[in-house]
């Protein structure tokens, strides 16, 4: 479920920080006081060729994971604010806090974390697997538009408003993030969603990268 953003050069971040994280973990429960994982990026060739990578660009851009196609880029008109604030998540504000400046460094987007929920741009808020597999199934973590809460968007979700493709600008995201999963899978939540949140629409599973 997605969005657009400002060209390629969030594009080009998105295919290298777009992770398969759509498939369900198993159910774990997991108690932890830190959760700390190492931001290193390790850049390397790209073994394809300039068409096949301008066509994983478009298909990433214009595509949904639906099938629907958009008819135009989606973006922020405005600097993007990030808010966090479920404590069942709080042990990974410090992995939010590096992939957002991984975003500011790599990117050159102006995206920070906000303690106003008012102000924010994306939401980020943590919901039971349990919860989440009742609508989604296969679905590990997922992101809406035009809502700010899980009740919002169980009142909202088979409206125009929470999809993707009827969207003409971004105002407004919130992602759902199971909290009693692994500490690697929620990770992975963050860095694929938070990047979705922002410009590249879709998942592509032929992309290792």
């Amino acid at each position: 479920m997605m969005r657009r953003f400002p060209g390629l050069p969030a594009a080009g971040l998105g295919l290298s920080l777009l992770l398969s994280a759509c498939a369900v973990p198993e159910r774990t429960e997991v108690t932890v006081s830190s959760v700390r994982f190492d931001n290193t990026s390790r850049p390397v060739g790209v073994a394809r060729s300039n068409l096949d990578l301008a066509e994983d660009f478009a298909d990433l851009t214009f595509g949904l994971e639906n099938g629907e196609k958009l008819d135009g880029l989606l973006r922020y008109e405005m600097p993007v604010r990030v808010y966090m604030g479920d404590a069942r998540l709080e042990p990974y504000r410090g992995d939010l806090a590096a992939l957002l400046q991984r975003l500011r460094r790599e990117a050159r987007l102006d995206i920070e974390q906000t303690d106003d929920p008012a102000a924010a741009q994306i939401l980020i808020e943590g919901v039971p697997a349990a919860q989440l597999a009742r609508l989604f199934p296969n679905a590990a973590c997922f992101i809406v538009p035009g809502v700010r809460s899980w009740s919002e968007f169980l009142r909202q979700r088979n409206t125009a408003r929470t999809r993707w493709s009827e969207q003409e600008t971004l105002q407004q995201a919130i992602i759902f993030i199971p909290p009693d999963t692994t500490p690697q899978d929620i990770r992975d939540c963050l860095h694929e969603e938070v990047t979705q949140a922002l410009g590249p629409a879709n998942d592509l599973y032929r992309l290792p990268d």
